[in-house]
């Protein structure tokens, strides 16, 4: 994790190992996402993104993963919303 994150969850009182992911909607129009642990489902109006102990449900219309790594992946399209849920 980066410099500024790491600083951010200090001081909100946050352990860093706690945490583990960072999601950042841009603009309702993409998500970006870090530290993921796989794709769970996919279509254009749900994905959905599994992590440690947890599920990222991301819903809108004209969803697609337009960049995907081993620890990041970007999600463009139109985004209505994002509900985190436990596995």
């Amino acid at each position: 994790m980066s410099g500024f994150y790491n600083e951010i969850l200090l001081k909100l009182g946050l352990p860093e190992e706690t945490v583990g992911a960072k999601i950042t909607v841009i603009d309702l129009k993409g998500v970006h996402i870090e530290g993921h642990g796989g794709i769970r489902g996919y279509s254009p109006e749900e994905i959905t993104v599994k992590f440690k102990k947890k599920t990222l449900h991301i819903r809108g219309k004209e969803l697609n993963v337009v960049a995907i790594s081993k620890d990041e992946m970007y999600i463009k399209g139109k985004v209505c919303s994002c509900e985190v849920a436990d596995e």
